[in-house]
């Protein structure tokens, strides 16, 4: 609700959120207090983490030529998925 002191009216504002909307809210921590920034943080954090040890574990087992030509061919194709749609 929008007033100005002073003023005989207010103006009242009704809006309807999405579900990604909701979604958008929840990942940025808007409306939850000091527990939920906690555990959204800590999720993120065991997020990246986790990102982390797979390429370590992954990288392990492989020469310096097969991380090359794996990370070559996936770069590929990911600009392969971005660029086709917008070309058609």
């Amino acid at each position: 609700m929008d007033y100005v002191p002073g003023d005989a009216t207010t103006e009242v504002k009704h809006t309807q959120h999405t579900l990604l909307a909701a979604f958008n809210r929840l990942h940025k921590g808007v409306g939850g207090g000091l527990g939920w920034r906690l555990l959204a943080d800590s999720f993120a954090l065991c997020m990246m983490l986790l990102g982390l040890s797979g390429l370590y574990m992954w990288a392990r087992g492989r020469s310096l030529r097969e991380m090359a030509v794996s990370v070559l061919g996936v770069s590929v194709a990911a600009l392969a998925l971005v660029l086709v749609p917008a070309l058609l």
